[in-house]
C-alpha cells in the first residue's frame, strides 16, 4: 500500500470514531439517565415476612407492617392455601428476596412432612392494590 493511501486512511480515522460516539450526551449522563428510567428494584429479608394468603397459585406476602408483596407459584402447592405458616427464601439461597427472583416457599403440609414449591416474586402492591383484595386474600 502507498503511503499516500495509509496517511489518508490514518487521517479518515478519528472522523469515524467521532462519527460513532454518542451526540449530545456524555455517557455518564447516558448512565445517569437510564438509570433513572429504571424502576427502583424492590427487596426485603425473608425474616420481615410476618403474614400470607394464598389462593390458587398466587401468593399474598406481607412484609413488615404494610407492604404486601404478589408472587406467582408454579406446580402444585396444594396445602399453601391452609398452612398457618410458610417459609419464603431466594432460591439461589441468598437471604434477600428481590421482584423479579424466583423463590422457594416451604410449607409445613397436611398431606405431607413438607410442601416446597417454586416460584416467582412478581410485584410489589401499592396501598390501593391491597385496599381492593378481597378480605380473604388480604395478608
Amino acid at each position: 500500500m502507498p503511503n499516500a493511501a495509509r496517511l489518508f486512511i490514518l487521517a479518515a480515522l478519528p472522523m469515524a470514531v467521532v462519527a460513532c460516539a454518542p451526540s449530545g450526551q456524555t455517557s455518564a449522563s447516558a448512565a445517569a439517565d437510564a438509570a433513572a428510567s429504571r424502576p427502583e428494584r424492590r427487596c426485603f429479608q425473608s425474616s420481615q415476612v410476618s403474614n400470607f394468603r394464598a389462593a390458587d397459585e398466587t401468593l399474598y406476602v406481607k412484609v413488615g407492617l404494610r407492604d404486601v408483596y404478589q408472587a406467582t407459584v408454579f406446580g402444585g402447592c396444594r396445602d399453601l392455601d391452609s398452612a398457618f405458616r410458610i417459609a419464603v427464601v431466594s432460591s439461589d439461597g441468598g437471604s434477600s428476596l428481590c421482584v423479579g427472583d424466583p423463590i422457594t416457599v416451604a410449607a409445613p403440609g397436611q398431606a405431607a412432612p413438607s410442601e416446597v414449591c417454586r416460584a416467582r416474586l412478581e410485584r410489589q402492591l401499592t396501598a390501593e392494590q391491597v385496599a381492593a383484595l378481597p378480605a380473604r386474600l388480604r395478608p
